[in-house]
């Protein structure tokens, strides 16, 4: 008989033997007390045992772990089964308790904006560090229905964000694709920068654009050169105004000049209004 065989056959004895001392005790004074069932549970493994006691009660932040990790479990069942408002509301409780909201984040924010809750994305976004890494796509599309819901300031919170996010790897990526999606972001930034009044941002934004108008190559796609071409009125405007409300008279009157373009009386009563706001009341 090998080895192996041998220990097979005393561990079965001693099973065999273990069980039958178990059946010989009386029920109620093997199992009727903890102290009973653990003197059982350590006849069974061959040695004595004592009641778990852990090194240390749980703590507030242990609790807020547990609460986060049960409420997450919860709303994923609900995403689960297309019961998207009640996922929602179990991903915020456990973002109240969780520490890595970062993490909910990325959950909440696009959820939030599938079921048309744009107000409550907006505000998990704002919340989360600029490292949360929330789908473009969906932060694009809140900047766009804030934009045509006209609480332009939420708009241009997100465009903000948006830009960032492009510049940031605009040394890694120089794909004519990326150009041109920051080209793109920049015209949107900075219209609804001139909406809000911020003429300064305005012309930070719209500069390159007027480049492209003018003929230089940023390397952007055509597509988009010829959909700024169709713009051309709405660029020229912003310039203007925006230079004319930073004092930038000079350029205010070029951009004017290019806007009404074959339109004598709106040029006319256009730097005028240059001249009376730089102080030139006689040319005005």
């Amino acid at each position: 008989m090998s080895p192996i065989t041998r220990l097979g056959f005393v561990s079965i004895t001693l099973f065999f033997g273990t069980l039958r001392t178990l059946s010989a005790q009386p029920l109620d004074s093997a199992v009727s007390s903890p102290s009973g069932r653990h003197a059982v549970i350590g006849e069974v493994v061959g040695e004595s045992t004592e009641p778990y006691v852990p090194a240390r009660g749980r703590t507030e932040s242990d609790l807020d772990r547990v609460s986060a990790a049960a409420s997450f479990a919860e709303g994923r069942l609900f995403y689960q089964r297309d019961q998207f408002g009640k996922a929602l509301q179990k991903y915020q409780r456990a973002f109240r308790y969780s520490h890595a909201k970062e993490y909910l984040v990325e959950e909440i924010v696009p959820l939030a904006y599938r079921i048309g809750r744009y107000d409550e994305a907006f505000r998990y976004l704002v919340l989360a560090s600029d490292n949360v890494s929330v789908d473009p796509f969906v932060v694009r599309r809140l900047a766009i229905a804030f934009s045509e819901q006209r609480q332009f300031a939420m708009a241009a919170t997100l465009y903000n964000r948006i830009l960032q996010d492009l510049d940031s790897r605009a040394d890694t990526d120089k794909s004519g694709q990326a150009k041109t999606t920051r080209f793109i972001t920049r015209f949107e930034a900075g219209r609804i920068c001139y909406l809000l009044g911020h003429h300064e941002d305005a012309v930070r934004h719209f500069q390159p654009i007027a480049s492209v108008l003018e003929g230089h190559d940023l390397g952007i796609e055509q597509d988009a050169v010829d959909a700024i071409r169709r713009q051309s009125a709405t660029v020229h405007q912003v310039l203007a105004e925006s230079f004319l409300s930073t004092n930038n008279f000079e350029k205010a009157k070029l951009y004017f000049r290019k806007l009404h373009a074959g339109n004598e009386p709106l040029l006319g009563f256009s730097l005028a209004r240059v001249c009376f706001s730089a102080g030139e009341l006689d040319d005005a």
